[in-house]
């Protein structure tokens, strides 16, 4: 009736700088503080996808322009996977201690916490037949976004 288009995104964990929260946050923020011990909850092997906010907004901006149907969904996600085990291990390095250095406790279980799903995919068929690529892959995205934390954290921009 009034000739309006939209699009609906599914993202895959979004991370990047001024960041406040999430499993890459919260170990650097702890390892920070004591660079001996991290705790992870669940078992460490939660497996999911990590995606750039730079990534994000390459993704809904080549929806907005290319997207033929008054509606669309799309799964904006990077296509590749980490395990938490595998972010504490990034967190760590970040943080310039060592996987020798940092003893890890699992909590035990498959989640993290009431509610959590322990593995998640997405198809991302949709938004890359528009020709959206991520330019980071997790791990690069998990990265930069540490290190982006670091500086925050170093200059007092966040909080221990």
């Amino acid at each position: 009736m009034f000739d309006l288009t939209g699009c609906a995104f599914r993202f895959g964990n979004v991370v990047g700088p001024r960041q406040t929260h999430g499993v890459g946050f919260d170990f650097l923020r702890r390892l920070l503080v004591d660079d001996a011990k991290l705790t992870i909850l669940g078992d460490g092997g939660q497996s999911k996808s990590y995606i750039h906010v730079s990534d994000v907004i390459a993704a809904v901006m080549t929806a907005a322009q290319l997207s033929e149907s008054p509606f669309s969904t799309y799964n904006v996600a990077t296509g590749d996977y980490i395990t938490v085990t595998e972010i504490a291990a990034l967190a760590i390095v970040a943080a310039g201690s060592s996987l020798e250095r940092t003893q890890i406790h699992y909590t035990g279980g498959d989640r993290g916490w009431r509610g959590d799903v322990p593995i998640v995919r997405l198809n991302t068929d949709r938004i890359r037949d528009l020709g959206w690529s991520n330019v980071m892959n997790t791990r690069e995205a998990l990265s930069s976004s540490l290190d982006a934390l670091l500086v925050d954290f170093k200059n007092g921009n966040l909080s221990l």
